[in-house]
């Protein structure tokens, strides 16, 4: 019950909880910096990497939001935002994984772990005092199954097994993203964050890319 309590209460954390995402309206503060983003030259259509070389102005400017993206940051074209220290989109939990949503992220597939064992580990222990009872013993109430209950239980341990390998490969995949300080994209784009501690790295709601 508790497992399934803290389950559900953090995916409803993970769901409902801003990601990060970088403001719409985020401009240039001054002059120089409007000028150096070429924001006065709304007439040219031309991509970022056109205008700017890498790692320019135009590395830091989104054109699907129209506005700045500060590093460490990227767009989701499912949240239609940028978002800082963006790892992936969930359709799990129908939100962003990102700076201010993984931490719930990753106690939602820890919690869902430690669930499909404790039904999987049930399920197991329910088969095997049901067929290792030798003599006149009576049986436990609960080995009087009907097909229907019996087909629910095969269903729910082949689901445990399934999910709980899942569960176990994505909070390994976190952990890992954590421990490296780097999301997902920017190790996808050969990027290393700054290394630190893990215990910094946790201590500071998630990924720190820097």
């Amino acid at each position: 019950v508790v497992s399934t309590q803290s389950t559900w209460g953090s995916h409803c954390r993970c769901q409902f909880t801003a990601p990060g995402c970088v403001p719409r309206n985020l401009r240039p503060r001054t002059g120089k910096e409007a000028e150096e983003f070429e924001l006065a030259n709304n007439t040219t259509k031309r991509k970022a990497s056109d205008r700017w070389p890498q790692g320019g102005p135009g590395a830091y400017w989104c054109r699907r939001c129209d506005a700045i993206k500060p590093p460490g940051a990227h767009h989701c074209s499912t949240a239609g935002r940028c978002v800082y220290k963006m790892d992936h989109y969930c359709p799990w939990v129908n939100n962003v994984v990102g700076m201010y949503t993984q931490k719930y992220f990753l106690l939602f597939i820890w919690f869902t772990f430690f669930t499909c064992v404790f039904c999987g580990w049930s399920l197991v222990s329910r088969f095997l005092t049901c067929t290792s009872h030798r003599g006149y013993k009576k049986l436990p109430d609960y080995c009087d199954t009907t097909p229907i209950d019996f087909a629910l239980c095969v269903v729910n341990f082949i689901e445990a097994i399934l999910f709980g390998l899942f569960t176990a490969i994505m909070t390994w995949d976190q952990l890992s993203a954590i421990s490296e300080n780097t999301p997902y994209i920017e190790r996808l784009k050969g990027k290393r964050g700054k290394q630190r501690s893990f215990y910094e790295n946790m201590g500071s709601s998630g990924i720190n890319a820097e």
